[in-house]
């Protein structure tokens, strides 16, 4: 176990993981629950596809029941799933005209730059600080039973302060220990007195294009939310990180 944790630390791990994490919702699950998957299917009934020939017809040897499937793979995985707030406190000036203004000297802030503080002082009064708090919602993937979680990394970067909430209920203080902001990925930490369920990490490499996914998250906070696609395309170029680099995804 201690390996794993040290290779999900390594940026090799990170990237592996990031790769993972794009076949589902922000901080989903994709084929993380391939364990899950088959063996939902070794109990339902799954549809074997036959090519008879060029040009013909696929024929179902047996009655497709992909409903059971998904439901028992939600409820295998489910638990894993968390749903994860964060408030950052952003620091600025308030002038006495009541307007906002960045600290002086920072990027961004090109009137300060030219004039200087003193000059803005002069005028309009000197600024006293001002907070303002923002906050973040998303999801993320418990892949550790000592409480390591997967998520975006722009759900959690730059946060002051992390609530991690299972589907329990119980809400936790989580931590980062691991960040990847050119794969938007982070690795948090929540101290948990109990064993957690966890996701199991599966070989993005084996997925197909065809091949169904499950996804599990809290879009819009709306937590424990449940759909399925199809994987569209894999190894395709998309999604330009903040750096400007383009990120490919499987």
């Amino acid at each position: 176990m201690a390996d794993f944790r040290q290779f999900l630390m390594s940026r090799k791990g990170l990237t592996f993981a990031a790769l993972l994490l794009t076949l589902a919702i922000g901080i989903g699950i994709g084929t993380i629950v391939s364990d899950g998957v088959f063996s939902a299917e070794q109990r339902a009934q799954v549809a074997e596809l036959k090519i008879q020939g060029s040009g013909s017809p696929l024929v179902l040897d047996r009655e497709v029941n992909l409903a059971e499937g998904f439901a028992r793979v939600a409820k295998t995985v489910g638990p894993a799933v968390v749903n994860i707030s964060s408030t950052s406190i952003i620091k600025q000036r308030v002038s006495r005209r009541g307007g906002t203004q960045p600290p002086p000297g920072e990027e961004g802030d090109p009137f300060h730059d030219f004039f200087g503080n003193d000059f803005f002082e002069r005028f309009f009064g000197p600024g006293v600080p001002g907070d303002r708090k923002v906050n973040s919602l998303g999801s993320g993937v418990i892949v550790d039973s000592k409480g390591y979680i997967l998520t975006n990394d722009h759900v959690v970067s730059s946060a002051d302060k992390i609530n991690v909430k299972l589907p329990s209920g119980e809400t936790y203080i989580a931590r980062i220990v691991g960040e990847d902001r050119e794969n938007d990925l982070a690795v948090l930490k929540i101290d948990s007195p109990k064993a957690l369920p966890f996701a199991k990490v599966g070989d993005a490499s084996t997925v197909r294009v065809g091949d169904w996914v499950l996804a599990i998250g809290s879009p819009f906070g709306l937590e424990q939310t449940v759909t399925a696609g199809i994987v569209s395309a894999t190894g395709r170029i998309g999604f330009s990180s903040a750096s400007g680099r383009i990120i490919p995804f499987t």
